[in-house]
């Protein structure tokens, strides 16, 4: 080689081996197995689950006597979108969940099994979208049921879907769950 090419060599060895260290930190090229839209859980309403474990009195056959009956916990769960990388929005970013799995930690060491439910939640690309769950059962709440007075815990959620490609997407989140006799008061 020349010495008077020899610089020119450099600067062109140097030019590729920059777009090959660009290319290798890309996100889409890292991982094309997985959808490029982020979902992340927002926010939850209630931001508590509160589970009322002595249950509410009510009169439930008209004859005039009251007996607890008891509630699960419905919570709105707001899903969000954000694009990985640089491949834009386009109507294959959107998300489409399938399921969710509701699992629990409580301090009490007994929880609740884990359940799977089925969902149909459709998370626009770059936008939000809203599902309302029924993350405790009220038949989990029944005595002798898991919850009760001074059981604290978190309720775990995984949303599984796929984008509109098809690629697979996901979603986690967890809500804190206290006890109490009247749910209002906490």
């Amino acid at each position: 080689m020349k010495d008077g090419t020899r610089p020119f060599f450099y600067l062109a060895l140097s030019v590729i081996l920059t777009a090959l260290t660009a290319v290798g930190c890309n996100s889409n090229i890292e991982d094309p197995q997985e959808s490029q839209n982020q979902v992340t859980v927002a926010s939850v309403v209630p931001l508590q689950a509160c589970v009322d474990y002595d249950g509410v009195m009510m009169d439930v056959d008209g004859d005039g006597t009251e007996e607890p009956v008891y509630f699960g916990v419905a919570q709105d769960v707001k899903l969000q979108s954000r694009i990985r990388g640089n491949t834009g929005i386009n109507k294959f970013s959107d998300v489409i969940f399938s399921s969710v799995t509701i699992s629990y930690a409580l301090s009490s060491g007994v929880n609740p099994p884990e359940r799977i439910e089925a969902v149909t939640i459709t998370v626009p690309a770059d936008g939000f979208a809203t599902q309302g769950i029924e993350t405790v059962l009220g038949r989990d709440v029944v005595p002798p049921g898991f919850f009760g007075p001074g059981v604290t815990g978190t309720i775990y959620l995984r949303f599984r879907g796929e984008d509109a490609q098809g690629l697979p997407a996901s979603a986690t989140g967890q809500i804190p769950l206290a006890t109490a006799s009247v749910c209002d008061t906490i």
